[in-house]
């Protein structure tokens, strides 16, 4: 019987400044990812924290599929070693295939870019689009100031206590792995169309 591939798409850096602290953590859940029989789906760019993930894929021999913005790609940003590229001209276009192509979706340190492509994540899921694992890595506190914004948003009544449901954070690779092998997917709910 043929087993279809596991794939996660991982949020990150690709910044060449992101402090070492970050490296080490995330060479480590990459390794044990592909221990789990996972492939990579990711932005595809050959610096940062991204180059760290996409190394430890390859080193492990596991499938890579790199999805990259046109601009970076133009600028020879785009991981060479990719088992298959795929090139977008905008951003949105960029996030879609990421969230179809991957099985589960890990966010690690990043700017602007892992918050965007994090935020429409989880949006999408509450709206039914997707009912894949999100997990927030919390590496070092990274996620701190970030998840207290999202208890404010709750407080405020600006979202549901039950967006919670939605991610999963974690402070450890094994926790990752834990939450990924006992995910069970979210019942259908329309609470999203209520208005209390």
């Amino acid at each position: 019987m043929l087993v279809k591939m596991k794939y996660v798409t991982i949020y990150t850096s690709s910044s060449n400044h992101v402090i070492k602290k970050y490296r080490g953590v995330c060479k480590e859940l990459s390794d044990r990812l592909t221990q789990e029989g996972y492939g990579l789906v990711y932005g595809g760019a050959n610096v940062g924290l991204m180059k760290v993930v996409a190394d430890e894929f390859k080193k492990n021999q596991a499938p890579i599929i790199s999805v990259i913005l046109e601009l970076f790609d133009r600028h020879n940003l785009t991981y060479e070693q990719s088992d298959e590229v795929i090139v977008t001209k905008t951003m949105s276009e960029r996030k879609k295939i990421m969230q179809e192509r991957g099985d589960a979706i890990i966010a690690l340190p990043g700017g602007f870019g892992t918050l965007e492509e994090l935020s429409e994540a989880i949006t999408q899921k509450y709206l039914k689009r997707h009912n894949n694992p999100i997990i927030i890595f919390n590496v070092k506190g990274f996620f701190d100031h970030l998840l207290a914004y999202f208890e404010r948003l709750i407080e405020e009544k600006l979202a549901k206590p039950s967006i919670r449901e939605y991610f999963y954070v974690a402070d450890s690779v094994d926790s990752i792995i834990k939450y990924l092998s006992e995910y069970q997917p979210i019942e259908e709910k329309s609470e999203y169309l209520s208005t209390n």
